[in-house]
């Protein structure tokens, strides 16, 4: 077997991204990639494993942020998101905790609320 001769880059195409600060001091970061109907949302918190003394606490909060808020269970959020084509994804690093939304631009106005009220309104549910 042969292996591959190991190159140089030469270069490197990356989209280029633009930032605006929020009102309330939080920088957002988003790349335009063209006119896609698909968009991706996500959203870093410093809330990673690093930050706490159970290793399990972050994976589980990030992972309880779908299971209902004030206004909604998880039956309810899950039939939105399934409903409008969209996909919810939590994820823990060593440095931060991530959700992403994966979802069609028609339906940013309908799945952001909710993504928020999951974020600023979650309950964990005692069971």
């Amino acid at each position: 077997m042969i292996q591959p001769l190991i190159k140089e880059i030469e270069s490197l195409d990356l989209l280029s991204y633009d930032k605006i600060v929020l009102a309330n001091g939080l920088p957002v970061y988003f790349i335009n990639a063209g006119k896609q109907a698909l968009i991706k949302i996500d959203v870093l918190f410093e809330a990673g494993n690093v930050f706490s003394e159970n290793p399990v606490l972050p994976g589980a909060v990030n992972a309880l942020l779908n299971d209902g808020t004030v206004n909604f269970n998880s039956q309810q959020i899950a039939e939105l998101i399934d409903g409008k084509g969209a996909f919810y994804m939590p994820d823990v690093q060593n440095d931060f905790s991530q959700v992403s939304l994966y979802l069609l631009n028609k339906f940013t106005k309908d799945l952001l609320p909710l993504l928020v009220e999951m974020i600023n309104n979650s309950v964990f549910p005692q069971e």
